[in-house]
């Protein structure tokens, strides 16, 4: 898996990745949609030529990034951590 840093674009956090099989991505997305599920919030997803995928982060309810986001973000970064050692 190939990605980058979080960045702020049109005020959410977001992160792009890239993953060798689009099996591998949907095994992570899965687990990021579990983690966003036990922490109440949700990420918007794109995914796109097969094996690629965006990840973006703000707070719908206040329209845009907060602590909560932040948040979110650290705990996908410890999933595609422990994901890339697999």
């Amino acid at each position: 898996m190939k990605m980058a840093t979080w960045e702020i674009e049109n005020n959410k956090l977001v992160k792009r990745y890239e993953f060798a099989s689009q099996t591998e991505l949907c095994q992570f997305l899965l687990e990021v949609a579990m983690c966003a599920d036990n922490f109440y919030h949700h990420p918007d997803v794109v995914i796109y030529q097969c094996s690629k995928m965006s990840i973006s982060l703000f707070t719908h309810d206040k329209g845009q990034i907060t602590e909560k986001d932040y948040e979110l973000s650290k705990r996908i970064d410890a999933i595609s951590h422990f994901s890339t050692k697999r």
